[in-house]
């Protein structure tokens, strides 16, 4: 009898030896705007005839005793008597990994569990606009990290990219085209509605005229740097622009053949105004 009773035992002594307090790892995707708390020990051991301690859970492993609370950067985690999580602060797009520490009833101590919490980034939700686009291009990227989207509305010839980009299929015609789109982080599954891109498809070379009275030549175009400029009747002013539409150039002149040095400024596109006697034109010009 009694050796039954101390091998029954030994048995449970090895059976709660097999089975420690295990804190196990834990991942979770917060998404932005939400404060759900979490619950780290939900998915932890501890041998079946012991229960756990929800109010030893220690989020701070570098301070002795029972920390319920610990700050990394611009975010304090808190935990509560049942074993719950919150936190104030928020940080887009970064991940915590927070070393804890728990006990069961009896006060056995568990190995060292992470917890990883990310907090997911917003869709992107604000308006797009890409100037002087050519069919055939495709626009730069634009969404954030672990962002996704699609294009809501449907036009031909427009495709969105995974990461935001846009491309425009060739043959495209030129005019401004407002497309609505979705994104939405690949973390978090609501979408942000009612956000657009406007994109203005060009011309890829030449004139977008005002006035068609005058024969004006513009070239060469692209341009090294110096630029000939001809007309029928004078020109009276010439003025470029970048794509921000800011004026970075301006000369008033009275012939019919100008000679424009642009070597100076980076290369790129601009917007070549021409005003003559009759009429004004506006070319877009390429600086190589």
């Amino acid at each position: 009898m009694k050796k039954t009773t101390l091998r029954i035992l030994f048995c449970l002594f090895i059976t709660t030896m097999m089975h420690a307090q295990t804190a196990n790892y834990d991942n979770y995707v917060i998404c932005a705007g939400s404060f759900d708390p979490i619950r780290p020990l939900g998915n932890d051991d501890v041998p079946a005839v012991r229960s756990i301690d929800f109010t030893s859970l220690d989020l701070d492993q570098t301070l002795a005793g029972i920390q319920s609370s610990v700050i990394i950067g611009s975010v304090q985690f808190n935990a509560d008597a049942t074993g719950e999580v919150t936190w104030t602060g928020f940080a887009f797009a970064e991940a915590f990994n927070i070393a804890y520490t728990f006990m069961d009833d009896l006060g056995n101590l568990s190995n060292e569990g992470t917890l990883r919490i990310y907090f997911a980034p917003p869709a992107l939700v604000s308006d797009q606009f890409f100037s002087d686009y050519h069919a055939g291009d495709t626009t730069p990227a634009f969404f954030g990290m672990e962002t996704v989207g699609y294009l809501s509305t449907v036009y031909p010839g427009f495709t969105m990219i995974t990461d935001g980009a846009v491309t425009i299929a060739p043959g495209t015609p030129p005019g401004n085209y407002v497309l609505q789109y979705y994104g939405f982080s690949t973390s978090c599954p609501t979408p942000v509605y009612n956000a657009t891109i406007t994109i203005e498809v060009t011309p890829a070379l030449g004139l977008i005229s005002v006035g068609t009275d005058d024969d004006i030549s513009v070239g060469p175009n692209p341009t090294n740097g110096i630029v000939s400029i001809k007309a029928n009747t004078a020109i009276t002013q010439i003025e470029m622009y970048d794509l921000n539409g800011r004026m970075i150039l301006s000369s008033t002149e009275n012939a019919q053949n100008v000679t424009l040095n642009i070597e100076l400024f980076a290369n790129g596109i601009y917007m070549l105004k021409i005003a003559t006697s009759k009429t004004n034109s506006t070319y877009k010009l390429i600086k190589k």
